[in-house]
C-alpha cells in the first residue's frame, strides 16, 4: 500500500491560515497595515523607519520589529540601505 508524501499545504487553505495568523497577531497587540504602499524602509539601530502612502496620504511609521512579505525584488527597490551586492543577489531571485 503506497503512503502519501507529506504536504506543506495548510489543512484549510492559505486564506484560513492567513486569517488565523492576522487574528492571533492583532490579539497580541500587533498592528497590520493593509493597502499601504511602502516607498522607503530604513533601519537605525534597532528601529525600522518606513515612509509610506495610504489613501493618497504620505505617512511615516517607526517600529521596533517589522515583517516584510513582499517579493525579494520589490524589497530591494524600497530598501535603500542594503549593500549593493546584497541588493543585486535579491534581484536575481525568481519570484
Amino acid at each position: 500500500m503506497p503512503t502519501e508524501a507529506p504536504t506543506a499545504y495548510p489543512a484549510n487553505g492559505f486564506l484560513d491560515f492567513a486569517e488565523k495568523l492576522v487574528s492571533k497577531f492583532m490579539n497580541s497587540g500587533g498592528k497590520i497595515y493593509f493597502n499601504t504602499e511602502i516607498n522607503k524602509l530604513s533601519s537605525i539601530k534597532s528601529q525600522t523607519n518606513i515612509e509610506a502612502m495610504q489613501n493618497n496620504k504620505k505617512i511615516n511609521f517607526k517600529f521596533d520589529k517589522t515583517i516584510v512579505t513582499t517579493p525579494s525584488q520589490l524589497f530591494a527597490k524600497f530598501t535603500h540601505q542594503l549593500p549593493p551586492s546584497y541588493k543585486a543577489s535579491l534581484k536575481k531571485l525568481k519570484t
